[in-house]
C-alpha cells in the first residue's frame, strides 16, 4: 500500500476518533473541497477552515451518530478513491441516512490537496426532510 493511501486512511481514523485537528493536519493549508452538488453544504470549500465550518459543521448540525465505512481503497498514485458507506440519523426528523459514498482525493507535497464526493444526494435530502 502507498504512502498516499497511508495518508488518506489516516485522516479517515483521526474523522473516526473524532479527532478533527489530526484530520484537518492531513489536508494542504488550501485544501479544496468539492462537496456533492445537490447536499445543502454542496460545493466548493477553499482553505482547512471553511472545510471544518461549513462541511463538518454541517454534518453534526444535521446529524446524529454521522460514520463512515469503508470497503475499498484504490490507489491511483497521487489520486486514492476510498469507496463505502455513510450511516446517520438526521436529528430533525430521526430518519436514518444510508448511502454510499466514492471519495476521491488528489495529494500534493504529502497532504490532501484536492477532495471531490460522490454520492446519492437523494439519500441525505430524505433523511433530513
Amino acid at each position: 500500500m502507498s504512502e498516499n493511501v497511508e495518508i488518506a486512511k489516516s485522516a479517515y481514523a483521526a474523522s473516526a476518533r473524532g479527532d478533527v485537528p489530526a484530520m484537518l493536519e492531513r489536508f494542504h493549508p488550501v485544501v479544496e473541497w468539492h462537496a456533492a452538488e445537490g447536499l445543502p453544504w454542496g460545493g466548493v470549500h477553499k482553505g482547512r477552515e471553511a472545510v471544518a465550518q461549513d462541511v463538518f459543521g454541517a454534518l453534526m448540525t444535521h446529524f446524529d451518530g454521522f460514520s463512515l465505512t469503508h470497503d475499498l481503497f484504490i490507489d491511483g498514485g497521487d489520486f486514492v478513491v476510498a469507496l463505502g458507506r455513510y450511516s446517520a440519523t438526521a436529528r430533525q426528523t430521526g430518519k436514518p441516512l444510508d448511502a454510499a459514498f466514492a471519495h476521491v482525493w488528489e495529494l500534493e507535497d504529502g497532504m490532501l490537496r484536492r477532495y471531490y464526493h460522490y454520492t446519492d444526494t437523494l439519500k441525505f435530502q430524505q433523511a433530513l426532510s
